[in-house]
């Protein structure tokens, strides 16, 4: 037991480190208001924001000067930028998106 909680830290380091943000566009959350009603308490309005998932952002080549997309359509990987799950992870950036893209 002692030796599980001893490495879980490591795990979730090497899982945080895999994930590029990319540099092109700042990340903005839209707005979102809605309510939630019940016949006892009538509604009540709560805000918050909501992103896009990642199938719809930008993942490019990060390295310097190269822009091409990482991906051949929509799930096959460009071989030349990464191969395999490492050289993903460490060529490709995932690109934020602005209130305007939505």
């Amino acid at each position: 037991m002692m030796a599980v909680l001893v490495a879980l830290p490591f795990c979730l380091l090497a899982v945080a480190s895999a994930q590029q943000a990319g540099s092109q566009k700042q990340e903005e959350h839209v707005p979102l208001s809605f309510a939630t009603c019940t016949k006892a308490g009538g509604c009540k309005g709560t805000q918050t924001t909501l992103t896009m998932d990642a199938q719809w952002r930008w993942l490019h080549d990060s390295r310097p000067n190269q822009f091409q997309n990482c991906l051949q359509g929509v799930t096959a990987w460009d071989k030349k930028i990464a191969p395999d799950g490492q050289k993903a992870a460490a060529n490709c950036a995932l690109e934020g998106m602005t209130a305007s893209d939505y």
